[in-house]
Parts: C-alpha cells; structure tokens; sequence
C-alpha cells in the first residue's frame, strides 16, 4: 500500500476527443501488483477528489475507487461481435455538479484484438463496454442501470451507444445535461430507453423502447432528491 500526498494521476488520448480522465486530490492510498509484464492489479482510493471522466466530464468526488488490471487474451469467440476483453476497469464513488449528488458503480472493460499497447492499436477496431453500470441516491437507492459501448470513430471522437434502464426518466436526462433533478415520482414500469451521442458533444436519451407501463402517478414512490 502507498500513500501518496496531492496525487494527480491522469491519462490523455490527444487524438481521441473528449476522452480526458484524470484525478485531482489532496490524498490518496494506492495499491498495485505487477509481479511479471502484466498489471495484475491498480487499485487507487480517494477520500475527497475532482475527476474528469471520458465523455462525462469534470465532477466533485468522495470515496472514489478506481481499479485496473489487464487481462491479455489472444482470441476472441467467433460469436462475439467485439474483440477480446484485454483490460478490466471498475470506477465508483460519490460525484457532484450542479447541485446534484449521487453515487456510481461503473464496471468497464477494453476490447482489442490484441494486448492494449497503444491508442492506434485499440482503435483498430477495439471498444470500451460499460456492462451493468449502476447510478445510485446517496442512500444507495437505485435510479438507474446503464450498458454502453464507446467505439472510436475515424474523426477521432468515440461514438457512444447503448441503453439505460430506470423508473426516473427525468433525473436521468437532466444529469446528462448537467442539471439538478426536479421533484419526480417514479413511472408505473421500469423503462429502457436508448442512449446515443458522440465525445466532445452532446449525449442524447431516447423514447422508451417497448411498452412505456402507462404515466406516473402520485401515488408512485417519488424518485431521489439528488441534490448536494
């Protein structure tokens, strides 16, 4: 274990737009293990910080997790539309912006057809898919689920594609536009809508897809209050 005093670890992909990530905090506890030539594990803990997120931007951060290891494959399955999974990423904790708090648990994983050594080698063809991502209330109440596949495009930016699942369609879309939530009462039905845009712009959610389970009414439970 190391501690480490006003620690700013921080990856750029110069050529790939809106794909910054870095972290900014007075303190922080890392860990990592890399016995041979692969990182077996980065396990890195922050107690308060600012994190810019790829496609998502700059937020307050608390408890923040950050966990890597790399998990080199050679072949993928032939029923699998993406490259074999190379590396194993796990970011969670509280953010804040706006006036809105709330938690994330957010599981990723890069796609290449070979070990990631380079951005131009993950850009021929690789991904990054968010599978079973998780937006909480600060009291752990879930508001929403989310899988996504970012995938470079010949511009440079990263498409972005994939769907969310909540009864708070609402607080959801005024997150992605980098709002507090107003008062909402969860929907009848869980609903998945679609969600679609590009790094460096805007990220659009959708109409429901399917059977929408009829309006809100008052008698539903309210959705969380996210606000700091």
């Amino acid at each position: 274990m190391i501690a480490a005093e006003n620690p700013t670890p921080q990856v750029a992909w110069p050529k790939i737009a809106g794909a910054r990530f870095a972290i900014e905090a007075p303190a922080g506890l890392d860990s990592i293990r890399r016995p041979a030539d692969i990182l077996e594990r980065l396990s890195m803990q922050f107690e308060t910080a600012k994190i810019w997120l790829p496609v998502a931007g700059q937020y307050d951060a608390s408890d923040l997790e950050l966990h890597l290891r790399e998990t080199p494959s050679k072949a993928g399955s032939s029923t699998s539309p993406t490259s074999p999974v190379q590396a194993e990423a796990r970011i969670a904790g509280t953010l804040a912006r706006s006036g809105a708090a709330f938690k994330v648990d957010v599981p990723l994983f890069a796609t290449a057809a070979r070990r990631i050594s380079s951005v131009a080698g993950w850009r021929a063809g690789g991904t990054v898919e968010i599978k079973g991502g998780r937006l909480l209330a600060l009291d752990d109440t879930a508001v929403a689920g989310f899988d996504v596949t970012l995938a470079p495009l010949p511009d440079g930016r990263l498409a972005i594609a994939g769907t969310v699942d909540t009864d708070c369609p609402a607080t959801v879309r005024a997150l992605l536009k980098g709002r507090a939530p107003s008062e909402e009462f969860r929907t009848r039905r869980a609903q998945r809508l679609p969600l679609n845009g590009v790094s460096g712009g805007a990220i659009a959610l959708g109409e429901p897809m399917g059977a929408r389970g009829g309006p809100a009414r008052s008698q539903e439970p309210p959705c969380p209050a996210l606000r700091r």
